[in-house]
């Protein structure tokens, strides 16, 4: 009985193996506006803990699914990287991921996921002086960038140059989408 005892004390001593849950991952680099396939994802192994809410534990749910920023190899997939209702987690509630077409198609390149931009309206001519300005909205984060050959998609329209798409109060979203269609839009990188 004593045996026992001490064998069961022993045992209670030893390492337990970890538990662990399998949740997809990226298999390797992958750009932003990528469509994932199931080549692009593996699974890992992680610590309950450690695993992102809206994490994917099956690879199927992520794949077809594309990309709202980049990834690198080895990172978590949860719903926040994909374009769809995900890219608003964490905005404040009520949000809109709301699409602007930029007026300098060049610019666009300036701005990332996370980039804090002033949307600035402005007639033909506002810039040079002749016209006016105005802010549309201030310190709205870019939600996702298309790229300017990206090709068809969902975001994609008859205009050329990138689609940047902004997460806006709802205060401010039917005032920049309208004002997508009726001016010019500048999206002015704001410090914060």
């Amino acid at each position: 009985m004593a045996a026992a005892a001490c064998g069961l004390a022993v045992q209670s001593l030893l390492p337990q193996e970890p538990r662990t849950v399998a949740v997809a991952a990226a298999a390797g680099d992958l750009p932003s506006g990528h469509v994932l396939a199931s080549r692009d994802l593996r699974l890992v192994q992680l610590p309950p803990g450690a695993v992102p809410a809206g994490a994917f534990a099956d690879p199927g749910q992520a794949a077809g699914q594309q990309l709202a920023v980049p990834l690198r190899k080895g990172t978590v997939i949860n719903d926040s990287f994909l374009i769809g209702d995900g890219m608003l987690a964490g905005a404040a509630e009520g949000s809109s991921a709301v699409p602007l077409r930029p007026a300098d198609p060049a610019a666009a390149a300036l701005l990332s996921p996370g980039v804090l931009v002033d949307v600035v309206a402005a007639s033909e001519t506002g810039f040079d002086g002749a016209g006016p300005l105005d802010v549309l909205a201030s310190a709205v984060p870019v939600l996702w960038i298309t790229a300017a050959d990206s090709g068809p998609g969902p975001w994609s329209g008859p205009d050329e140059g990138p689609l940047v798409v902004v997460a806006a109060p709802a205060a401010d979203a039917a005032r920049l989408a309208v004002a997508s269609a009726q001016s010019q839009l500048y999206l002015v990188p704001n410090g914060g």
